[in-house]
């Protein structure tokens, strides 16, 4: 029974190591998230840059964030399969017009409101686009799409890569109005459905909706003092009804008091002067 027993002690010695090695590893991510937070604290007092400014060049985003209004523009999709048609679909709903230019088409897609054109494509078929998708089975032929867009002056999305095109199609949900669009900012379309099916849970209901545009519109008529007490009271009643309250308490609850992420690198007692190089 002896070896048994070493080859158990051994598992749990591994275990052990296992664990530290993972107590280690989130130990580092926790300093590097504490140093960048320094770093974009002491750039924001040095250069005058906003903080968000600094944090988005920090991470790499690039992306702009928008909603734009494109009824009645003119749209062309190169391509005729299920992409193609998820794309033309998602430009008819914005009321574009849509033209889709392909050998053959889905079912579905000839279907659909569009103007379809069964051939290969042309660079000259970019010209007067505002809104162009690349979505073939063939790279070069998204390449060349792409490029000619780019060239025209286009919003161009690329299907198969989205790093050649400027604009990407975020996965959305909307309810009674509201309508919140999702990107992971890289190519993880699991993450953004599942981020926007848990959004969609949370989204008001069109009655809550009315409820909460009328109090704001009676509230806007008060004298300033009740006024600003009234919006007051709205934007605590609206976050409640989020969970945003209850998720506040939560994470009061867990930290520690007077906890200070910056005493895990012993840096607590960092003042302004010290960014500006001067001595507290």
């Amino acid at each position: 029974m002896q070896p048994v027993r070493a080859k158990g002690a051994r598992g749990c010695l591994c275990r052990l190591s296992q664990r530290e090695e993972s107590r280690e590893t989130v130990g580092k991510g926790r300093s590097a998230r504490v140093l960048k937070a320094v770093v974009i604290s002491f750039l924001t007092v040095r250069s005058g840059t906003p903080a968000p400014v600094l944090n988005a060049i920090l991470h790499g985003v690039s992306l702009l964030p928008v909603f734009l209004d494109l009824r009645g523009e003119s749209a062309l999709v190169v391509g005729g399969g299920v992409v193609a048609l998820r794309r033309a679909m998602t430009l008819l709903e914005a009321g574009l017009n849509v033209t889709v230019v392909a050998p053959s088409l889905h079912p579905d897609l000839e279907a659909l409101p569009v103007r379809a054109e069964r051939r290969t494509y042309l660079s000259s078929d970019v010209q007067g686009q505002r809104v162009v998708v690349a979505a073939t089975d063939s790279p070069t032929v998204n390449a060349a799409v792409s490029g000619d867009a780019r060239a025209a002056g286009a919003l161009v999305n690329h299907a198969g890569d989205a790093q050649q095109g400027s604009l990407r199609f975020a996965a959305t949900t909307a309810k009674a109005g509201v309508q919140v669009a999702v990107s992971s900012g890289r190519e993880l379309p699991m993450l953004t459905q599942a981020l926007t099916e848990r959004i969609a849970a949370l989204l008001p209901s069109e009655e809550q909706l009315d409820s909460w545009t009328a109090y704001r519109e009676e509230a806007l008529r008060l004298e300033p003092e009740a006024k600003a007490a009234a919006l007051a009271q709205l934007r605590t009643d609206i976050r409640a009804a989020l969970g945003l309250a209850a998720l506040a308490l939560a994470e009061s609850s867990r930290r520690p008091v007077g906890a200070n992420p910056l005493e895990a690198l012993g840096l607590n007692s960092l003042s302004q002067d010290t960014f500006s190089g001067g001595t507290a």
